[in-house]
């Protein structure tokens, strides 16, 4: 059975701290001493709060209101939850559940706002809770947004080479296609293929096939200006953007792409030594009032006639 309370120890909690005992004991005859079994939904974003929960024993979590409702933080003892709601007079935000078998206290909001209005010691104490509750606040949106972008970073990206993935060339390639050509700026593409991949994966295994995969996605990278843009494709296409480059240059720089790939070592397991790659690359450039899916089919094209042409060789369409 639960002991009554007393305004010594009521004086103890974050917003009482400084008020004297004595000042407190009016609240004795109105507070309400509430058990929370484990796992019990004190309040939810459809629930109105109209009282002040002071937590005496136990644990609280508050949760956000979506699936798989993250943790947003914990209540200990000594610390209230429900403030903003007998504030504003409004839902609350966010699930508050016993984490344990939990003790509260609780004050209806007529006692809460008269104590602010006749306590200097109250309302600064109130003013300090909900200082550091928004400071917490910021610091968990801050973490969140950050593990967004880390989630849309591993989501852009091929896991395998590093470079970015279709989904993300779903996403870019009609803007970077529309912004050439409302400024009349040159956009050349490489569209590259290890040559007989197939074939070197079957004979040396998969893993010296995602070790070379791993080798061509570092070799692309260190070759792209800040401006370009480096697409895993397809099993191992890779495509890559220039923007304001000219066709002349495209070209250029494919070949210089194509001799570093080549020129790649590729380490198996054990630090074996494997055999190089090589890779056919198709070149292309935008036309006036091409879209990307034409600018794309050309570069397939011009990479059907290295391939034809005998492999380890760069065309250029057109």
């Amino acid at each position: 059975m639960t002991e009554p309370m007393r305004a010594e120890a009521l004086a103890e909690l974050q917003l009482f701290r400084g008020e004297s005992p004595e000042s407190l004991e009016w609240l004795l005859d109105i507070a309400e001493l509430r058990e929370l079994p484990a796992e019990a939904v004190l309040f939810n974003p459809e629930q109105r709060p109209d009282k002040l929960y002071f937590l005496l024993r136990g644990c609280l979590r508050v949760e956000l209101k979506m699936e798989g409702r993250p943790v947003i933080t914990y209540i200990k003892p000594g610390e209230c939850v429900g403030e903003l709601s007998v504030l504003d007079d409004k839902p609350a935000a966010s699930y508050v559940i016993a984490d344990e078998p939990s003790l509260l206290l609780a004050i209806g909001r007529d006692a809460i706002w008269r104590l602010i209005n006749t306590s200097h010691t109250v309302a600064r104490n109130l003013l300090y809770l909900l200082s550091s509750r928004l400071r917490n606040d910021n610091l968990i949106l801050s973490e969140s947004l950050s593990l967004q972008r880390q989630y849309m970073q591993k989501a852009l990206i091929d896991s395998l080479t590093g470079l970015y993935n279709r989904y993300w060339l779903e996403q870019t390639s009609a803007r970077l296609v529309q912004r050439a050509q409302t400024a009349g700026r040159p956009l050349g593409v490489m569209l590259a293929d290890l040559d007989h991949f197939k074939d070197y994966n079957d004979h040396y295994g998969h893993q010296a096939g995602d070790e070379a995969l791993r080798v061509l996605g570092a070799t692309v990278k260190r070759f792209l200006r800040p401006d370009d843009f480096a697409v895993r494709y397809g099993g191992e296409e890779f495509l890559i953007i220039m923007p304001e480059v000219a066709a002349n240059e495209v070209l250029e720089a494919a070949e210089r792409l194509r001799r570093a790939i080549a020129e790649a070592p590729i380490t198996g397991p054990a630090g074996r030594a494997l055999p190089r790659v090589t890779a056919s690359i198709g070149v292309a450039c935008l036309q006036r009032e091409q879209g990307f899916s034409a600018l794309l089919e050309e570069a397939d094209k011009a990479l059907y006639r290295a391939k034809a042409e005998g492999r380890n060789r760069v065309v250029q369409q057109g």
